[in-house]
């Protein structure tokens, strides 16, 4: 009786059960073209074990492989992913508002808890840990708009005095506070929660301390019947106060003088009409 001569597989050949075969089998080819990586070379004893490469998913899955693969579709606008990986899994994502507890398994899904303690998180993913909720600063003229909530963060608005330098779709993320008109200018255009403050100058005699939305013109002292102590500027109108009289010891005087004047006049007057006995009177002369 003759005995069977078996020999070593080669030349990326493998036979993985006892046989009598005489010839082995070819190794498996791992294409990437197809979508497919080498997980496990072949070896005599056993075929190669392909995996599907970044991008693919398996369609024809083997105890230890996979025979057939597909390169995973792209979302639409409007769509979003459904599922993340994590090492060999493909896991479902977890819904907004809520983060990965612990991944999927081969028997188990995704496991999804909210979040809290001011954290967000505003899309489907496969994150384990929400994001920090955005903080609204007074301090640099923010307030809140909207509160923040598991599925969506703090929206911020502008407090008032205060217009907002980083708009977003819903609120702001940067502010700062509305100029102030110096004193010589006018408000033309009032700051808006959007837009800054506009000034512009006085001209004429006309004048604003800054705060006016107009300039007004200065007081006339003279058509209120009073003088002028000081001239308006573009900053400050007139200052006017109440016509000055003369000082009351001049008047004094000026009547004394006029009386004394006017008796003087009344005695010489008389002097010349009833002159005194034994006085001749010559022409203008009095002997």
């Amino acid at each position: 009786m003759n005995h069977q001569t078996c020999v070593p597989c080669v030349d990326a050949t493998f036979l993985d059960e006892p046989n009598g075969l005489i010839k082995c089998k070819v190794c498996t080819n791992c294409d990437p073209g197809l979508g497919f990586k080498v997980k496990q070379p072949c070896r005599p004893s056993s075929d190669t074990v392909c995996g599907t490469l970044e991008g693919f998913y398996c369609l024809d899955p083997t105890k230890d492989g996979c025979r057939a693969a597909q390169r995973h579709s792209s979302c639409l606008p409007g769509q979003y992913i459904t599922e993340y990986r994590t090492g060999d899994e493909c896991c479902p994502v977890c819904s907004p508002g809520n983060r990965v507890h612990k991944h999927c398994t081969e028997f188990t899904s995704t496991s999804c808890v909210p979040c809290t303690d001011s954290t967000f998180l505003d899309e489907p993913s496969g994150l384990t840990a929400c994001i920090l909720c955005t903080n609204c600063d007074p301090g640099l003229g923010l307030k809140v708009r909207q509160p923040c909530r598991p599925s969506s963060d703090t929206v911020c608005g502008t407090l008032e005095g205060f217009y907002c330098l980083d708009p977003t779709k819903e609120g702001c993320r940067a502010a700062q506070r509305h100029s102030n008109c110096k004193p010589g200018q006018y408000i033309s255009h009032t700051g808006t929660i959007s837009t800054d403050t506009v000034c512009s100058d006085c001209t004429g005699d006309t004048y604003s301390d800054g705060s006016f939305t107009s300039c007004q013109p200065h007081t006339q002292c003279d058509t209120l019947k009073l003088q002028q102590i000081k001239p308006g500027t573009h900053w400050s109108d007139s200052e006017c106060g109440p016509q000055t009289s003369p000082p009351i010891a001049i008047i004094s005087a000026v009547v004394v003088v006029v009386v004394v004047a006017v008796m003087a006049a009344v005695a010489i007057r008389r002097k010349i009409k009833y002159p005194v006995s034994g006085e001749i009177i010559l022409g203008n002369c009095t002997v």
